[in-house]
């Protein structure tokens, strides 16, 4: 059993048995008499922060920094002793000339000793090995080109350099620069390096030193304070996106959980799909939030370092598409399961004597126990309401015609019954079209619909109740033995529509718009007006000239 030490180096408190603590008081104490007073306090700060660095790397999950984490930090830092004897960084001890010689994988950093903008093209340079003023010329070329070409977005490649700003530490001490240029971490470097930094602080006019001017130190402070405000914004959206997944997790328990439009919400019904699907939205939730917070730590906090966020990020997309993927597949598979479609026609005569029929809609009454599934859907999971406005088509005929009620029911599934109950009611001159029709609940998936055509003789009238336009059709405006009656030639001023769209000379426009122009043509105002009016295989072309 060790006596412990608390210690603190370059601000970063660890705890050090006391032998670890004797032999690094002594390495210290050593180092500085190599130095220096001009210099010694400026240069021992970088070389605690880099000895901060190497303990942490050494103790892992180990909470006390013994002897061989000592002596791993004088190994690759260098040896007192043998410090006094270098020349240009060298020792005759091969250990420590391996350890010094070994040159460190290349962070990457902003430069702020040769910055123009942040810092970030300076950063790059040194991590590709080329000279900062390419780096610089490469990104305003491709800035430039994007002004010229669709191919490339100027406000994209400054997106990008501004997120790259963000994103990218700023160099700050003696061995963020020396990684970042990828030089060996020996004490002579760490000297140097941090002489070469004091040196730019105290001759901001020299080579390529940082100038702290009034301009720079206005921007310095505007960014810090967007930076603090961005980030703070960034933070707030991260939190609400994961209380958000939170909400998602605690709602799955329900029975309304995940509100679908439609009747997806019943494919739910199945537990592979019901928890895949909740897979699939917290991934889409929790993505944006990681982002938003990495982002929002890396502004607040540039110099926090965050380990393994690329394979984090990059497992969360892989999931979010394989589950895309997946549940696309299984939608699809059971959205398109039925072949073909089934129709059933019945006709519902309206006996009445009145020379006008009335169209309302009917208010279905839906048991309490029934649940709402949706916006348009109920069900107990036997039977489903399935709400509905359908188009009501109304077709006049000339002659003695007894006006009746086509119901046509539809649905998919060519060789299987239909099952829907339509309550459509006609109560003497009135036609009750129901809002809600309803079917089994193992029935979901065939998309049950229903069209409703009014014919009745060319003289009745008809008073619209019904919340949905109804559309009007003339059996007798495709008949060409009466093409005179119709206004073909005398350019008729009342124009039915008949099918699902009207051009007049080559361009879509409304009724209205096409009755105005017929009346125009009339007028002799208009020399050629050519109005079409398609409906499947129905056309019409009224020609005036």
């Amino acid at each position: 059993m060790n006596k412990t030490i608390s210690v603190a180096l370059a601000g970063y408190s660890f705890i050090i048995d006391e032998f670890a603590y004797i032999k690094l008081s002594d390495y210290l104490s050593a180092l500085r008499n190599t130095l220096d007073a001009a210099e010694a306090d400026e240069v021992m700060h970088d070389i605690e922060i880099r000895m901060v660095e190497i303990f942490r790397e050494e103790l892992g999950k180990r909470e006390v920094i013994n002897e061989s984490d000592v002596q791993k930090v004088i190994t690759q830092i260098g040896n007192p002793e043998e410090i006094e004897m270098q020349n240009e960084g060298y020792t005759a001890n091969p250990e420590v000339q391996q350890a010094q010689q070994k040159f460190y994988e290349k962070p990457l950093f902003r430069d702020p000793t040769n910055a123009k903008i942040g810092g970030v093209c300076s950063g790059l340079a040194h991590y590709f090995g080329i000279q900062p003023y390419i780096m610089q010329l490469i990104w305003a070329a491709v800035a430039v080109l994007g002004i010229f070409t669709a191919h490339i977005s100027t406000l994209l490649i400054v997106l990008i350099y501004c997120l790259l700003w963000i994103i990218i530490p700023n160099a700050v001490t003696a061995s963020d620069f020396l990684k970042m240029k990828g030089q060996p971490l020996g004490f002579d470097n760490l000297k140097a390096e941090s002489a070469k930094n004091a040196k730019f602080i105290i001759e901001p006019n020299s080579g390529n030193a940082v100038r702290k001017n009034g301009s720079q130190k206005a921007f310095s402070s505007i960014w810090n304070v967007l930076r603090y405000f961005i980030g703070g914004i960034f933070a707030l959206v991260g939190i609400a996106l994961i209380f958000g997944a939170m909400s998602v997790v605690f709602a799955s328990f329900s029975e309304n959980m995940l509100q679908l439009p439609g009747k997806f919400r019943f494919y739910l019904d199945d537990p592979l799909l019901r928890y895949l699907f909740l897979a699939f939205t917290l991934i889409s939730i929790l993505l944006p939030a990681s982002l938003f917070i990495y982002f929002a730590i890396k502004l607040l906090s540039p110099k926090t370092t965050l380990k393994s966020t690329g394979y984090v990020f990059g497992g969360m997309l892989i999931s979010w598409f394989v589950l895309l993927i997946v549940l696309s597949a299984l939608f699809f598979r059971k959205e398109f399961r039925y072949s073909g479609e089934n129709s059933d026609v019945q006709n519902v005569a309206i006996n009445s004597a009145s020379d006008s029929i009335f169209i309302e809609q009917k208010k279905i009454q839906i048991p309490v126990n029934f649940k709402a599934v949706g916006h348009d859907y109920f069900s107990d999971k036997k039977t489903v309401y399935d709400g509905e406005t359908p188009e009501i088509r109304i077709t006049r005929k000339e002659g003695d015609v007894k006006p009746y009620l086509i119901i046509t029911k539809e649905a998919d599934g060519y060789n299987l019954p239909l099952k829907s109950k339509v309550a459509v009611e006609v109560l003497d001159n009135k036609v009750l079209i129901p809002n809600y029709i309803s079917y089994p609940y193992s029935e979901i998936g065939r998309g049950y619909r229903t069209n409703y055509e009014l014919v009745i003789p060319a003289n009745k009238t008809i008073i619209n109740n019904f919340p949905k336009s109804i559309i009007e059709d003339s059996a007798d405006d495709y008949d060409d033995d009466n093409a005179d009656e119709n206004g073909d030639e005398d350019y008729g001023t009342t124009l039915r529509i008949s099918g699902d769209s009207i051009f007049v000379n080559g361009k879509q426009v409304t009724e209205n718009q096409a009755e105005k122009m017929l009346r125009d043509a009339k007028n002799s105002e208009a020399k050629s007006v050519s109005v079409k009016i398609e409906n499947g295989k129905k056309e019409i072309t009224i020609k005036a000239r």
